[in-house]
């Protein structure tokens, strides 16, 4: 057993990690924003340790690394490929900043395992799967902020004999996923019978599921002592177009309704080639994608229409 901080626990991913090391046996700590929503963690609040502070404050941050004594640390944290409604400063902070600062509090206090939560978008446009060693050109604020976090990370390992590893996450999607992404929109506009505004048929993603990313983490926390500074991308390998994912939840959920293709603009980072080179974490780290995105679609669809709170949520947040 470890005690594990889960940093940005009230996230996507971080709520998902919250419950699998819980599930597993480890004493949890969850460190979260002063203004964070709990609704992704509120049915396992009593099992869990939770703290509040900024990861600017460098004090109130301090406190809680002291007090736990983490030897496991995950940072979670990560505005999004769309952050809708965050500044340019917004992003640099939590994306970059935040986690400079976190990383070397937790040095002083020291720890068995750091892994740090990369992005894809680190990357920017490319012709083909990208190896972890090929040069980054990210081309938004969110890819640029996580690729200065990486190589921080990774030079901070390398200088101080640091088990830090950073996973570079393709489209991870699954339950508790924003209702303004792809699949929970398809499927919340699917429980009316009806399809969102879509982009181009033909763009791309890797879809990664929340469940396989989770076991990525837990890997490269328990390896971490292999290669300091390491780099992993976490992502299927195949990538999947829109028309495939409409494809996928028109079946599944029996719609006839036609998708209205282009009906959306394209956004800056829309390509049609994304998919991940995973060899590295596979050969490395003994991971592999195990959740077809049928199975995984279909698992989410499961999950939404079983509450009623959560279709209201969803149906509600989603609306265009």
């Amino acid at each position: 057993m470890k005690r594990a901080l889960v940093v940005g626990a009230s996230g996507f991913v971080g709520s998902h990690l919250a419950r699998r090391l819980l599930r597993d046996g480890h004493d949890v700590h969850l460190l979260l924003r002063v203004t964070s929503q709990t609704w992704r963690l509120d049915d396992i609040l009593p099992h869990v340790h939770v703290s509040r502070a900024e990861l600017a404050d460098t004090g109130a941050l301090r406190a809680v690394v002291e007090s736990v004594k983490p030897e496991w640390v995950f940072n979670c944290v990560g505005s999004g490929i769309a952050s809708y409604a965050r500044s340019n400063t917004d992003i640099l902070l939590a994306d970059f900043a935040g986690a400079v600062n976190l990383v070397r509090v937790c040095a002083e206090q020291g720890f068995d395992a750091f892994v740090h939560s990369g992005s894809s978008t680190e990357y920017g446009f490319k012709d083909h799967a990208p190896a972890e060693s090929e040069p980054c050109e990210p081309n938004s604020v969110h890819g640029a902020a996580k690729a200065m976090a990486t190589d921080f990370c990774r030079r901070f390992a390398k200088e101080n004999a640091a088990f830090i590893v950073t996973l570079r996450l393709y489209t991870v999607y699954g339950p508790f996923e924003s209702p303004r992404r792809l699949i929970p929109r398809c499927v919340a506009f699917g429980l009316r019978n009806t399809l969102p505004r879509l982009a181009r048929p033909s763009l791309a993603h890797d879809f990664v599921h929340v469940d396989d990313v989770v076991n990525a983490y837990v890997l490269a926390a328990a390896n971490a002592n292999r290669a300091p500074g390491a780099i992993y991308n976490v992502g299927s390998g195949a990538q999947s177009s829109l028309r495939d994912v409409v494809d996928i939840v028109r079946r599944r959920m029996g719609l006839t309704v036609e998708p209205r293709w282009g009906s959306m603009p394209d956004r800056l980072y829309d390509t049609e080639i994304w998919k991940a080179d995973n060899f590295r974490v596979r050969s490395e780290l003994g991971w592999a994608p195990t959740i077809a995105l049928e199975t995984g679609i279909g698992r989410f669809y499961e999950w939404l229409k079983a509450s009623d709170a959560l279709i209201e949520y969803y149906v509600s947040e989603s609306a265009e």
